[in-house]
């Protein structure tokens, strides 16, 4: 696919005459002749346009165009006049263009915008046959992208009138008959254009209404999703809407109009809802709960009573007994009046409706029913029995109520889950804190392995003398390895040194344990369960220079094996430390090859430590290569265990991956992102140094020189590799410089092998170093001049970035002086090429966000960077940028998404790309917000979302809420945690107090998640 996102139409379609796909270059000759000539015979030569995506975003610069020339003017025509030539052909590459010119037009708010719409819509249908064909290309657009800007029904429902969209003008305009054929069309766009109509032509709406009663056989049978659409639009449709719920024999149904009822005009005000929203098969609708628990509590809770003893849920799409939440809380207030009788007909509900039911009763139950909540608690976690369901319960209760269940927390710390142990023992220390210690003791002395384990967690949270002595004391005589290191890692918490870590001495050497080994009369066997064959591997060394004997080899794995961790198992008594890592690497090599053929049970995870601890850089693409197909097989956990592993390796290159797979897996696959993340950081910390300057250190040079070359020499022959500005490989030869297509075939294979393992590395550097830079460019991060030169001036793989990106001279007082841009011959230059020399010794250097340039500099530098063809890693220049109204200084509320809906799948898509991460997870698993941090600014934002949870379906609409500016690290964030800044919360900051380019990216940020299109200027924070 190609990268377009920068360039204009001219730029995009030379580049698609420079494609090796003849249907690219085919369809790049045909726009451009068409732009010059107007002649509709060059559309008719397209047969197969290029890739869907390109050509949408092609259209999309043209839609964004204002006002429009002659060049946007003919790619319209043309989108046109293409969809006129192929209307029967559902391929999205026919239809792309003219979805990325008609998306952004059709709603932009610059001035004249709307005739460029109109003008649109007038060279869309003027080649078509009827309006048919219209609704029939915009009902294609609606279902293959994400855009609802066509109208503007559904965005504030019951708020205050929207503008018309241009479509909606044009629709409007239409006869009567030509307006019920265009809404008469059964697709997701139909209910947006009936709340337009209903709102301005209320007549033909009842028209519509009357012929589609005809012909779907009685008005019970139209879609709800029209009839609330119509009131949305005009509240003259209440009295249909009421009819439809008299007539409709589909409970969801009913339950989804009267739920667009309530919302627009409120249920206590109108007995007529109260009567339908009582009856349980419609209230079985969790939306039609919710409200009702909310407005009518004390009906809520007997109708979910019948809800759960009739099993009426199971006639609801994606609905469980999980999703009352609202319900059970309402009983759980109501405990001693009625409410307990919802719980007793839990028993065989799923994990998530015992969940919800639980957390109800640990958060709003009231203290007089306290013991009858805990009973009802009790009796839900006894029909649990897995551990799977009963871990998610305990961590509720041990958050929520801990003093409720004291007895049967001092059970669970004998669990043979790690997980309940660990529950039980942060409860018992709230309930009891430093009284615990003796009981804890005592149970150190337990013959269960798991009884020792729980005392070891109780002590690790209890600072307290006694508590340290007596895991010292314990450690003496513990047996189990798994117990030691748990031993360990308690008292590290603590900051107390182990006692057997004085104890604990390297042997005197290697051959010294081989003798000791060899005088056992019983063979010792290697772990794996027999994929492994120790005598088949390639030799290990000692840094004695002596080859290792395959027992001694054994018994290092073994006890690797026996410490389940992903570092070097302190039982080894300092014995992979006296082998030589140098000559070792071949070994751990062909021992991960060993484990990866094998079924990689996760029990044999010992394998990764060992490659990680003696393998060199060969082990990092291997280990990065697996990443992505282990998250894609849902075995996250061996990612996990590999992110550590490449930490264990501990060279450059290896720091450099964890840095990158840290920013790639920020969102999803969170743990291997949170484990490549504090690997770094340990890294950083044990050498004095933050995240980010660690981040500028580890960026390896892969032995190429100052100039980007490196010679690869063999026996017979040798060529040269510089590297060049995108990090990609340059061959020549040495001798004669002349151009080479690649590394020789003469090379050998080795070599071969070699040179592809640094191709892969060099383009998880690339990826790497464009995120850590966009980072760096939101934060506003700044090097000191000295430093700059260091890093970006001569580092054979940095100075690409310094050569692809404009960057900032600035002062002490944060001001931008000038700017320049690195040539790559090495000069610095301004805009128009004046030489540049960063003399200053009070200054320091940071990449320029357009927020910082006048309007005439910015062009100067996009003109700039056109001009010499320089591909930017990363939007720089052409950033959008969002500016603060000062009008709207003081305000503190971000609203532009508020009330939007979207599909979950999509929002979490959007999001998560752009680096937002989900907040806590309440009740039964729901999602209440998501939020994105800007640490060198301090700066934290949330957004509201409502509907969204655990596991929720992708196509399952949730709806956007008010997002709001915070301090960093002033929201707590967690499991059942309920800290989410709310209207009024002393934390938020006004947008005046607010960095501008967070502000800027966060509006941004925003606008692509919610699908507005456009920007408003000044005042983004409105809708």
């Amino acid at each position: 696919m190609l990268r377009n996102d920068n360039l204009s139409v001219p730029e995009y379609l030379q580049r698609l005459v420079a494609s090796a796909k003849s249907e690219d270059v085919e369809f790049a000759k045909c726009v451009q002749a068409f732009i010059e000539s107007g002649d509709p015979s060059w559309i008719a030569r397209v047969a197969v346009p290029p890739v869907a995506d390109d050509v949408n975003k092609m259209g999309q610069r043209v839609g964004a165009t204002h006002p429009w020339g002659v060049i946007e003017e003919r790619v319209a025509e043309f989108a046109a006049g293409l969809y006129a030539a192929h209307p029967s052909r559902r391929w999205p590459n026919f239809h792309a263009l003219i979805d990325g010119v008609m998306r952004v037009v059709v709603d932009r708010e610059h001035e004249g915008a709307e005739a460029e719409g109109r003008k649109l819509l007038e060279l869309v249908l003027e080649p078509l046959q009827h309006i048919d064909d219209l609704m029939n290309l915009i009902s294609w657009t609606s279902y293959s992208s994400p855009f609802s800007g066509w109208a503007r029904g559904w965005d504030r429902p019951g708020g205050p009138p929207l503008r018309p969209t241009t479509f909606e003008t044009f629709i409007l305009g239409l006869s009567q008959a030509e307006l019920s054929d265009a809404i008469d069309v059964d697709d997701g766009l139909c209910q947006y254009l009936l709340t337009a109509v209903a709102m301005e032509r209320p007549a033909d709406a009842r028209f519509w209404l009357d012929q589609a009663a005809v012909a779907k056989g009685g008005p019970g049978n139209i879609e709800p999703k029209r009839i609330n659409a119509m009131i949305v639009g005009n509240s003259l449709f209440d009295a249909d809407a009421l009819s439809y719920l008299e007539q409709c024999s589909t409970p969801a149904k009913q339950a989804e109009v009267l739920v667009g009822l309530i919302k627009l005009r409120g249920i206590k005000h109108h007995p007529d809802f109260l009567k339908y929203a009582g009856r349980p098969e419609i209230a079985a609708s969790p939306a039609l709960h919710e409200m009702l628990a909310e407005s009518v509590p004390e009906l809520a809770v007997g109708v979910l009573s019948e809800i759960l003893r009739r099993e009426l849920y199971q006639a609801h799409p994606y609905t469980a007994p999980g999703r009352y939440e609202a319900g059970y809380g309402a009983a759980a207030r109501t405990l001693l009046n009625g409410g307990a009788g919802v719980f007793t007909l839990l028993g065989h509900a799923d994990l998530h409706g015992k969940l919800a039911a639980i957390n109800a009763l640990a958060v709003h139950a009231p203290e007089d029913a306290a013991q009858h909540a805990a009973e009802l608690c009790r009796a839900l976690l006894a029909t649990s029995k897995t551990v799977t369901e009963r871990e998610p319960i305990l961590a509720v209760l041990a958050e929520h109520r801990p003093a409720w269940f004291v007895a049967e927390w001092w059970e669970c710390l004998a669990d043979s889950s790690k997980q309940i142990r660990t529950h039980a023992a942060g409860a018992l220390f709230k309930v009891l804190g430093n009284d615990a210690v003796w009981p804890a003791i005592e149970r150190l002395g337990s013959r269960q392995a798991d009884s020792r384990l729980g005392a070891v967690a109780l002590l690790g949270h209890i600072d307290d003398p006694k508590s340290a002595a007596a895991l010292n004391t314990a450690l003496d005589n513990e047996k189990s390895s798994a117990v030691r290191g748990a031993i360990r890692v308690a008292l590290g918490k603590r900051g107390a040194v182990p006692k057997d870590a004085e104890s604990i001495t390297p042997p005197a050497g290697l051959t010294e344990l081989a003798e000791k080994l060899a005088g056992q009369k019983r063979a010792v066997k290697a772990p794996g369960g027999g994929w492994l064959e120790v005598a088949a591997l390639p030799a290990v060394y000692g840094s004695d220079g002596a080859r290792v004997g395959d027992a001694v080899i054994v018994h290092m794995l073994v006890a690797q094996a026996a410490h389940k961790m992903i570092e070097a198992a302190p039982d080894l008594g300092g014995g992979l430390a006296q082998v030589d890592r140098a000559r070792s690497g071949d070994f751990a090599l062909a021992l991960l090859n060993a484990w990866l053929v094998s079924p990689q049970d996760a029990k044999d995870r010992w394998a990764l430590a060992v490659a990680g601890s003696l393998g060199d850089t060969r082990i990092l693409p291997v280990l990065n290569s697996w990443i992505p197909k282990w998250c894609e097989a849902s075995r996250g956990k061996l990612a996990e265990y590999a992110a550590q592993a490449i930490a264990l390796q501990g060279s450059d290159e290896a720091l450099m991956l964890l840095d990158a797979l840290a920013t790639r897996y920020r969102s999803k696959q969170r743990n291997i992102g949170a484990a490549a993340a504090q690997a770094f950081q340990a890294a950083a910390q044990a050498r004095g140094l933050s995240a980010d300057e660690l981040g500028d250190v580890v960026v390896p040079g892969f032995g190429f020189d100052t100039e980007g070359m490196r010679v690869f020499a063999w026996e017979g022959g040798s060529a040269r590799a510089e590297l060049g500005v995108e990090l990609k490989l340059n061959w020549s030869d040495p001798e004669s410089d002349k151009a080479l297509k690649g590394l020789p075939s003469s090379a050998p294979d080795a070599l071969k092998a070699e040179v592809k393992d640094l191709g892969k590395l060099l383009r998880e550097a690339a990826k790497g170093q464009a995120a850590r830079l966009e980072l760096a460019l939101v934060r506003q991060r700044r090097w000191p001049v000295t430093r700059w030169r260091e890093l970006y001036e001569t580092h054979p793989v940095l100075r690409a970035y310094a050569t692809r990106l404009v960057w900032g001279v600035y002062g002490t007082d944060g001001a931008l002086r000038r700017c320049f841009r690195r040539y790559p011959n090495g000069l610095l230059a301004d805009a128009v090429g004046g030489l540049e020399e960063l003399s200053e010794t009070d200054a320091s250097i940071g990449m320029v966000h357009p927020l910082d340039l006048a309007a005439e500099t910015l062009a100067a530098w996009r003109a700039h960077l056109a001009r010499f063809q320089v591909a930017p890693p990363f939007p720089q220049c052409e950033r959008a940028v969002e500016r603060l109204d000062p009008l709207h200084a003081n305000r503190r509320e971000l609203a532009m998404a508020k009330d939007r809906s979207i599909g979950a799948g999509t929002f979490r898509s959007r999001a998560e790309r752009r680096g937002w991460l989900r907040g806590s997870v309440i009740d039964a698993g729901c999602v209440a917000s998501y939020f994105k941090a800007f640490p060198g600014a301090g700066v934290e934002v949330s957004l509201e979302v409502e509907g969204m949870y655990v596991g929720v379906d992708p196509m399952e609409t949730i709806t956007l809420g008010a997002a709001r500016f915070v301090r960093a690290d002033t929201v707590a964030r967690g499991s059942y945690t309920y800290d989410d800044p709310q209207a009024g919360d002393a934390r938020v900051l006004a947008f005046g107090e607010v960095p501008p380019v967070v502000y800027s990216e966060t509006v941004g940020d925003l606008k692509a998640i919610a699908g507005i299109v456009g920007t408003t200027g000044g005042g983004s924070d409105e809708p």
